[in-house]
C-alpha cells in the first residue's frame, strides 16, 4: 500500500475544510427534513384552506373558513379545550412522577437493583401503547380496581362517583401511564451523573433529604428536566391510542378527531385539525419553555 503524498493529503484536507466551513455538510439532513417534514407540513395546510367539501357549494369560500369553524363552533371548541386539559394535567403529571421516580432509583447504591426498577417501569414501551390501553380497559369497566379509586377520590374535587372507562380521567390517567417512561428514561442518565459525594455532603452537614433533593439535585437535572418536560407534554399532546380507546367517541381530543374528520370525507377539516394541533403544541412548548427558564435564571440568580 502507497504512501498518499503529502500534496494530495493537503489538498483533501483543505477541500473538507471547505465543505465544513460552507455548511455543505449539513445539506443532506436539510434535505432530508425538507422532504419528510416541511414538503408534507405545506401539503396538508394548503390543503386546510381549500373550501369544505361538506360545505354550502354557492356561499363564497373563505381562505380561513376551516380555522374559523374550529375556533368558532362549540363542539370543535370543547374538543380544543379538552385536547389542553389532557395535554397539561398529562404532561405536568407525568413530570412530577417521573422524576420522583429517577430520584428513587439514584437512591439504591446498587446499580443492579436500581436495573432491574428501570427495566419495570419501562416495560410498558415494550408492551406497546395497544396492550396497556386494553389493561387499563379492563380496570377501568364498572366493578374494577381503576373504578373503585376513581370512584373514591372524585370527592375531592367536588366530583360525583359514575361512570370512568371513555371519561376525560380515564384518557388523562392513561396518558400519564404511556408518557411516564419516557420521562424516566430521559432523565435517569443525567440523574446519575449526580455525585454521591454532594448528597452525602449536604446530609452530613444535617441538611434534611427532602431539602437536599431541592438544593442539589433538582438544580443539576435542570436541563434534563426541561427536555423531559418538552418531551412529555409533546407526547401527551398527540397521543392517539389513549385517547381513543379511552375516552371514546363521546371526549375527542384534536388527534381523535382528525380520525373522525378523516372517516367521514372531510379532508379539509381534518387538514385544519392537523395544523392547529401542530401550532397548538408549538405554543405550548413555547411557553413552557419561557416560564420554566425563567424561573432557572430567579433561582440562579438568589
Amino acid at each position: 500500500m502507497g504512501v498518499i503524498p503529502r500534496r494530495v493529503r493537503g489538498a483533501r484536507a483543505s477541500t473538507s475544510h471547505v465543505i465544513g466551513g460552507s455548511g455543505l455538510s449539513v445539506l443532506p439532513a436539510v434535505i432530508a427534513f425538507a422532504v419528510a417534514v416541511l414538503v408534507p407540513a405545506a401539503v396538508i395546510f394548503h390543503q386546510s384552506l381549500q373550501p369544505n367539501p361538506l360545505g354550502d357549494p354557492s356561499a363564497p369560500h373563505d381562505t380561513w373558513g376551516n380555522y374559523h369553524r374550529l375556533l368558532t363552533d362549540p363542539i370543535y371548541r370543547d374538543v380544543l379545550l379538552r385536547t389542553l386539559r389532557v395535554s397539561v394535567v398529562g404532561g405536568i403529571a407525568s413530570v412530577v412522577i417521573g422524576l420522583a421516580l429517577v430520584i428513587g432509583l439514584t437512591a439504591f447504591r446498587r446499580k443492579e437493583v436500581s436495573s432491574v426498577w428501570l427495566f419495570l417501569l419501562v416495560a410498558p414501551i415494550l408492551s406497546g401503547p395497544v396492550i396497556t390501553v386494553l389493561g387499563w380497559m379492563g380496570l377501568f369497566v364498572e366493578g374494577g380496581i381503576g373504578y373503585r379509586v376513581v370512584n373514591a377520590l372524585r370527592p375531592l374535587w367536588g366530583g360525583t362517583p359514575g361512570r370512568v372507562a371513555e371519561t376525560e380521567i380515564a384518557m388523562t390517567i392513561g396518558t400519564v401511564h404511556f408518557v411516564v417512561p419516557f420521562i424516566v428514561l430521559t432523565l435517569y442518565p443525567i440523574a446519575r451523573t449526580v455525585s454521591k459525594d454532594l448528597l452525602e455532603a449536604s446530609l452530613t452537614l444535617g441538611v434534611p433529604p427532602v431539602r437536599t433533593v431541592f438544593r442539589v439535585v433538582l438544580p443539576l437535572c435542570r436541563p434534563g428536566i426541561l427536555a423531559a418536560s418538552i418531551v412529555g407534554l409533546a407526547m401527551a399532546m398527540s397521543a392517539f391510542v389513549n385517547a381513543r380507546f379511552l375516552g371514546g367517541e363521546r371526549n375527542l381530543v384534536l388527534t381523535t378527531l382528525v380520525s373522525q374528520l378523516v372517516n367521514t370525507f372531510n379532508p379539509t377539516l381534518a387538514a385544519a385539525s392537523s395544523v392547529l394541533l401542530v401550532g397548538l403544541g408549538l405554543l405550548l412548548v413555547a411557553v413552557y419553555g419561557r416560564v420554566l427558564s425563567r424561573s432557572v435564571r430567579r433561582e440562579a440568580a438568589r
